[in-house]
C-alpha cells in the first residue's frame, strides 16, 4: 500500500471529478446537512482548513477567504486550479501541525479518515483557541464496513481508481459514533455532537458502492448513514 502523499498526490488531478460518484455523493449528503443546520462554526477569526485539498471552507460553510489557511500534505493538491482563495497554503502533516498553540478559532476537516487517529484530535486540541470548534466528517462506518465486506478488502483500507484504471489504496480508519466522541473527549473537547448524514432524496447519481452497501444491510438507501459529521469545541 502507497504512502499517503503518494496516493494524494497520484489522485490530485482527478479527485473532484464527477466521475467518483461515491466522493460527489458524500459532497451531496454533507452539503444538506450543513446548508439545513445552524451549525456552531466560527464566522469570525482564523480558521484552519486541514486536509483542504483546493480548499473547502468556501464550498462547505461560506467562509470569508481572507481568514482562512489551507493546509494539506499533498503539495500537488495544493496547487490544484480551480481552488477557493485563502489568507495562505500550507504542506503538512494533520497529525504534526506546524503552528503555535491556542492560534485558530476553528477548524473544518473534510473527509479526515485517513489521518483519523486519537493523534489527530490531540493535535487540533492544541491549536485551537479555547473556546474553539473543531468541525470534521469522515465515511460512515457502518455503510465503510459493508462495502469493504462486500468488495473484499480490508475494513482500514480505501480504494481509488482512476480514469485509467490504476488503483490507489490508502488507510481509512471509520470509527463509529460513539468512538468518534470518545476520542474527541479524551483530546479535551466538550459539547460533541456527531451526526449520521444519508444520501439525499434528489441525489441526481447514486454510486454503486451506496446502493450495494445497502443492499448488502437490507436497507434503503436513503436510509443508509455514509458520512458521520461531528462538532466539537475545546
Amino acid at each position: 500500500m502507497k504512502r499517503p502523499l503518494s496516493v494524494y498526490n497520484g489522485i490530485a488531478s482527478e479527485y473532484y471529478s464527477e466521475r467518483h460518484i461515491t466522493s460527489r455523493n458524500f459532497d451531496q449528503a454533507t452539503i444538506k446537512f450543513l446548508h439545513s443546520h445552524n451549525v456552531p462554526f466560527p464566522r469570525t477569526g482564523l480558521v484552519l482548513d486541514l486536509g483542504a485539498g483546493r480548499g473547502s471552507g468556501g464550498h462547505y460553510l461560506g467562509l470569508d477567504p481572507s481568514t482562512v489557511i489551507q493546509a494539506d500534505i499533498s503539495h500537488r493538491m495544493l496547487t490544484l486550479e480551480n481552488r477557493e482563495p485563502s489568507l495562505g497554503r500550507i504542506s503538512c502533516d494533520a497529525l504534526n501541525l506546524p503552528f503555535a498553540d491556542n492560534c485558530f478559532l476553528g477548524v473544518c476537516s473534510f473527509l479526515c479518515d485517513p489521518y483519523l487517529r486519537s493523534e489527530l484530535f490531540f493535535s487540533i486540541a492544541r491549536v485551537l483557541k479555547p473556546g474553539g470548534t473543531f468541525l470534521g466528517t469522515v465515511p460512515a462506518k457502518l455503510w465503510g464496513d459493508a462495502i469493504r465486506r462486500v468488495r473484499g478488502y480490508p475494513r482500514d483500507i480505501a480504494r481509488f481508481q482512476t480514469i485509467n484504471g490504476e488503483y490507489f489504496e490508502c488507510r481509512s480508519l471509520l470509527l463509529s459514533p460513539q468512538d468518534l466522541s470518545r476520542g474527541l473527549t479524551q483530546a479535551g473537547f466538550s459539547d460533541n455532537t456527531i451526526e449520521e448524514l444519508s444520501l439525499p432524496e434528489d441525489a441526481p447519481r447514486v454510486s454503486p458502492d451506496i446502493t450495494d452497501a445497502a443492499r448488502h444491510l437490507k436497507m434503503q438507501v436513503n436510509e443508509l448513514p455514509i458520512v458521520n459529521a461531528f462538532i466539537a469545541r475545546i
